[in-house]
């Protein structure tokens, strides 16, 4: 696998993280740059990165009145919210919108690797989003993956407010507005693919339950041994075997036997008892039965009519 890295300069090693993604090498250390929107707020806009060491820091609760996101470009940790029973597990690629007036904490992992950048602007911005429902006050966490786009509007807002001039940090504000939204549409597109994959491991599951189904026919077959191969809940492999195939488990074998019955009447000279027999059936009266009410013939007369 190929991986795009800068060095750090001060030990000459490469900074690893997933292909076609560059942290530069400037967020490889404590890197942070505040400015003022007002003359009371001296912390009203800023960024930059945050190394940490792991969870022996202090858990510090924050209750920020203004805009605040965290996205983790290294290592792992924990996002905690009592207000709303939040505990959750965070890893690179997430972003953590802190909730303005509200307290929470984050606690880096045992791996020591957590690196962080940050940004502060107006509340308004977090107020606009929700607004426009790119996030919601109860789910301040998002999973756009490590994205060498994020990582650019990261670069720039950082060049901007460092530039300092008004017209540089009003563009930083919008920066910040359209990091967000960009993770979202991420978010949702890394959605839209678990789906699809999830979608492509079902259909591939109940293609295998329909090969182990229509083997064997003459042994007894027990269904739940099936979902437990599949690793599939009983009850949701009865219904995802329905929902794709229009009929329950236990029907498309019989429906299998039956068809394998069909075959035999009409290609073989076998017994009408041996071949009930052969597709699973335990005695003549069963099958004759069955086989009549799936073909509206019984079976003796099934073959003298067509052959």
């Amino acid at each position: 696998m190929a991986i795009m890295v800068e060095m750090d300069s001060k030990n000459g090693k490469p900074e690893h993280i997933p292909e076609k993604i560059t942290i530069p090498r400037r967020f490889l250390r404590r890197n942070v740059i505040y400015r003022s929107l007002g003359e009371i707020d001296t912390k009203s806009l800023g960024c930059g990165s945050i190394p940490k060491a792991g969870p022996h820091i202090p858990q510090i609760r924050f209750a920020f009145d203004n805009f605040c996101a965290v996205y983790l470009l290294r290592g792992d940790g924990r996002y905690r919210d009592p207000d709303l029973g939040l505990d959750c597990p965070l890893r690179a690629g997430d972003l953590v919108l802190r909730p303005p007036r509200r307290e929470h904490f984050t606690i880096p992992g045992e791996s020591g690797q957590w690196l962080e950048f940050f940004m502060i602007g107006p509340r308004t911005i977090h107020e606009l989003l929700c607004a426009q429902r790119i996030i919601t006050p109860a789910n301040p966490i998002l999973h756009p993956g490590l994205d060498a786009r994020l990582i650019r509007v990261c670069r720039k807002i950082h060049q901007r407010i460092m530039k300092g001039r008004p017209v540089d940090l009003q563009h930083a504000i919008l920066d910040m507005q359209h990091f967000v939204v960009h993770a979202a549409i991420l978010e949702r597109q890394s959605g839209t693919d678990r789906q699809n994959n999830l979608k492509k491991d079902v259909q591939r599951k109940i293609h295998e339950a329909c090969r182990l189904l229509q083997n064997n026919l003459a042994h007894p077959l027990n269904i739940e041994a099936i979902a437990e191969y599949l690793d599939i809940p009983f009850e949701t492999f009865r219904k995802q075997f329905r929902a794709i195939t229009g009929i329950s488990p236990g029907r498309y074998r019989n429906q299998k036997r039956l068809e394998r019955a069909k075959y035999l009447l009409f290609n073989t000279d076998l017994p009408v008892t041996t071949i009930a027999q052969r597709c699973g059936y335990r005695d003549l009266y069963t099958f004759s039965r069955q086989f009549k009410r799936y073909t509206g013939l019984a079976p003796s007369r099934f073959r003298a009519d067509f052959l």
